[in-house]
């Protein structure tokens, strides 16, 4: 059981790196959730689902599944607004 937890160690120090990145960005004045934090931070949870299934952890697996779903929900709705923003910017040009 203690290699397959290495997954979940390695999912919520990704998971931590992604709160960090947030953190710095909105240091600097971006309140806005950034993208990179998104991407991370799924990427943290994929890794968390994937201990789930090592462990047989059903129940756990269904609701991190949940989540990584409505991250990517929220990433693929913030990349749609940013295309629309670069569009208009670049037709002003």
């Amino acid at each position: 059981k203690e290699d397959t937890m290495e997954s979940a160690m390695i999912g919520l120090g990704v998971i931590a790196i992604a709160w960090i990145l947030q953190l710095v960005y909105s240091w600097k004045g971006k309140k806005d959730i950034q993208t990179k934090f998104l991407i991370v931070y799924a990427i943290g949870t994929a890794l968390l689902i994937i201990d789930c299934y090592l462990n047989d952890l059903r129940w756990t697996g269904i609701f991190n599944t949940v989540v990584l779903m409505l991250s990517l929900i929220l990433l693929i709705r913030i990349g749609s607004k940013n295309d629309g923003k670069n569009r208009k910017t670049s037709r002003r040009r």
